[in-house]
């Protein structure tokens, strides 16, 4: 069947969530979509719900498998995509009736290769009270100017252009064109951006659109990005090398660039790994900063020099974790970044 959408949410344990998600589906004002709903082995009553909705729409299509994780379940919904578009939800996130209707008018009005949105979060404790609210708009506009494009790519200017799929829409053809996928290794939250990353690479032209239709729900113990994962350190070596391939061969421009994404991105493993390591002695700590500071892909980065940026993003992380360690009584953070600054003072 060729429909002009296909829209992909992979579920895991969602019960809670994915009635709501199905239905602001179907309420959508665009009605030319497949929804491709893919049980990634839910071991609540998931499947349940989702065989019942299915059965009363005939653009739902359900598929089931072993737990695999998100990014093998977004794959496995891009094999059976049928749509000319392809946009990924999440299970369990809000977003409005026009949202369909405007991401594909907008593609099509542009011509561009893909369409980003604006953002919004909200964060929800474990409680269900919603703690924060926080909008992310973009400064609309069309890129297509490459240095211009890869500049967001590695988020020079800091305004997450690439950070999140939820808010774009992309093409189907030059997906399966690349051979694009969402890498299965990555387990800490970082599948978004390397999708994007790569997707982004192969356009021509992406459009940046103001508008927010969308709202993630970041649920403080649920959510990816507000657990505990040692898989974070891996995974952060994983996009640096990610990045070094897209841009080796490429003039130095686009070297500092990404040097610049590695540098503020460096922050990450010492923020989740470090202060989730709970159980090792302060020494085995030191040991494991020293080890991240030190790895090739970090010392790469540190030859970034990316005028006119008069401030060097190494140490404004490095303050920043200083500034977080002493916060939360973290003193061997402290001692570590310090660590990292004398260590670096020759090569910065």
């Amino acid at each position: 069947m060729s429909v002009l959408l296909s829209i992909i949410v992979p579920v895991y344990n969602g019960v809670r969530y994915i009635k709501n998600t199905i239905n602001n589906v179907l309420a959508q004002t665009f009605v030319d979509y497949e929804l491709i709903l893919i049980n990634d082995g839910s071991k609540d009553d998931s499947l349940f719900v989702m065989r019942e909705l299915s059965g009363k729409d005939k653009r739902i299509k359900l598929f089931t498998t072993e737990n695999k994780g998100i990014c093998a379940a977004r794959n496995l919904g891009i094999s059976q995509a049928n749509g000319e578009f392809i946009v990924f939800l999440d299970q369990d996130d809000d977003f409005d009736s026009d949202l369909c209707r405007d991401y594909v008018e907008t593609i099509i009005k542009t011509g561009a290769d893909m369409c980003v949105f604006g953002r919004s979060y909200t964060i929800i404790e474990s409680n269900g009270n919603k703690r924060h609210f926080k909008i992310q708009p973009l400064v609309e506009g069309l890129l297509t100017d490459k240095e211009q494009l890869y500049g967001h790519i590695f988020n020079v200017n800091n305004d997450k252009t690439f950070i999140t799929i939820w808010n774009c829409i992309y093409r189907k053809n030059i997906i399966r064109q690349y051979g694009l996928s969402f890498p299965t290794v990555l387990r800490a939250g970082y599948e978004d951006t390397v999708f994007n990353m790569l997707y982004a690479s192969k356009c021509t032209s992406v459009f940046l659109c103001s508008r927010i239709h969308y709202s993630y729900q970041m649920r403080k113990g649920v959510s990816t990005i507000t657990k505990a994962n040692d898989n974070v350190l891996d995974d952060f070596y994983f996009v640096a090398r990610m990045g070094r391939e897209l841009v080796d061969g490429l003039p130095s421009s686009y070297q500092n660039a990404y040097r610049f994404f590695v540098l503020r991105l460096f922050q990450v493993p010492y923020f989740r790994i470090l202060t989730h390591k709970k159980r090792i002695s302060f020494n085995e700590k030191m040991e494991l900063a020293k080890m991240i500071s030190r790895n090739t892909c970090i010392q790469d980065a540190a030859a970034c020099t990316m005028a006119p940026y008069k401030v060097r993003i190494l140490y404004k992380v490095l303050l920043s974790v200083i500034r977080y360690g002493i916060r939360h009584g973290c003193f061997f953070i402290v001692v570590a970044a310090l660590d990292i600054i004398h260590f670096w003072k020759e090569k910065v």
